[in-house]
C-alpha cells in the first residue's frame, strides 16, 4: 500500500547576509547610476558617501534608497543633484595659500625652463583654484606658454567654471589668500567687475581648457609638467587611490610635478619611491624616475 505523501512544514527564510538592507541599497544605486550614465563613485569614501546619498533622500523627500535610485535611473535631473551632493565642490581662489606660494616660489624657476607648459587641474569643481593657477603664470610671465586643462567628474560644476565668474564677496575673500600666496599685485586686476559679479579677463580664461573627466575609470589623457590634484584622494577608499596615483604617474613627464593636499601623502603611492619632495611641507614633488 502506497504510503501518503508528506509535505514538510515551512520553516523561515534565513536572510543571506547579515548585512543592513540599507547598505544594500546604496550598493544597488551605485551600480546603477555607474551602469546607466558611467560614473563610478563605488571608490569614494564609504561612511561620507552614505551620508551623502541619505542627505539626498531627505532632499528628495523620498523613503528608502530603492526610491532614489528608481528617480535617479529614470529622471537625469535627479541623477545632477546627487551628483551636486556626492562630488562635494569645496574650492576657493588661492585655497591653501601656501601650496599656490610653494609653486611660485620652488616650481615657477623649474618650470621657466621648458618653452612651453601643459598643466593639469584634476577635480577643478567650479573652478576657482584652475583660475587661481592662470593668475600665478600670468604674474610670473608663463602664462602666454601655458596651457592648463581643468578637469571634473561632474558636468554641471564644469558649466559652472567655463563661465570664469565669481561674486564679489568671493574675490573680496581670495584677496589676503593671494597676498599670502605672494600676489605680485591687486587680485582685482585679473577680474572684469560688472554688478555683484567679477568675470577673470578674457586673456587668462582662454588659457583654460575644461573637460569631464573621471580618475577613476579614465586614462591619462596628454603628458604634464605639472599636476594638481589637491584635496581630492582624501575622498576615495585605499584601492582607488592607488589607481589615482597610477594615473597621475602616468601623466607626469619625467622631472614634472605634482601637487598633493596636506592629507595625502605619497608615501601611500605606489610610486611613491619615483618621487622627491620638493617643498618641506612634501605636498609638492619631483618625478624622478
Amino acid at each position: 500500500m502506497a504510503q501518503p505523501l508528506t509535505v514538510p512544514e515551512p520553516t523561515p527564510t534565513e536572510p543571506a547576509s547579515s548585512e543592513p538592507l540599507e547598505s544594500i541599497e546604496v550598493d544597488l544605486l551605485l551600480e546603477g547610476v555607474s551602469r546607466r550614465y558611467g560614473y563610478d563613485f563605488r571608490g569614494f569614501s564609504r561612511a561620507s558617501l552614505e551620508r551623502r546619498i541619505l542627505s539626498r533622500l531627505r532632499g528628495e523627500r523620498l523613503k528608502t534608497v530603492s526610491d532614489l535610485q528608481a528617480a535617479v535611473l529614470h529622471d537625469s535631473a535627479s541623477l545632477h543633484r546627487l551628483m551636486r551632493d556626492i562630488a562635494v565642490p569645496t574650492t576657493a581662489l588661492f585655497r591653501e595659500p601656501e601650496l599656490f606660494r610653494s609653486l611660485r616660489d620652488e616650481v615657477i624657476p623649474w618650470l621657466r625652463t621648458w618653452p612651453s607648459l601643459r598643466i593639469w587641474h584634476a577635480g577643478c569643481a567650479t573652478g576657482e583654484e584652475a583660475y587661481s593657477m592662470a593668475i600665478l603664470l600670468d604674474e610670473e610671465g608663463l602664462l602666454a606658454r601655458s596651457r592648463i586643462h581643468a578637469t571634473d567628474v561632474n558636468p554641471e560644476l564644469l558649466s559652472v567654471a567655463r563661465g570664469g565668474q565669481v561674486s564679489l564677496d568671493e574675490l573680496a575673500s581670495g584677496e589676503d589668500a593671494h597676498r599670502q600666496a605672494g600676489g605680485r599685485r591687486p587680485l582685482r586686476d585679473h577680474f572684469v567687475i560688472a554688478g555683484r559679479r567679477a568675470s577673470l579677463r578674457s586673456e587668462l580664461l582662454e588659457r583654460l581648457t575644461w573637460n569631464q573627466h573621471d580618475l577613476t575609470a579614465d586614462a591619462s589623457f596628454n603628458d604634464f609638467h605639472l599636476i594638481i590634484c589637491a584635496n581630492v584622494l582624501i575622498y576615495y577608499t585605499k584601492p582607488f587611490q592607488d589607481r589615482i596615483h597610477r594615473l597621475l604617474y602616468a601623466s607626469l613627464l619625467p622631472f614634472g610635478f605634482l601637487g598633493l593636499g596636506r592629507q595625502e601623502l605619497i608615501s601611500l603611492s605606489p610610486h611613491a619611491d619615483c618621487y622627491l619632495p620638493f617643498s618641506p611641507s612634501g605636498r609638492l614633488l619631483k618625478r624622478v624616475r
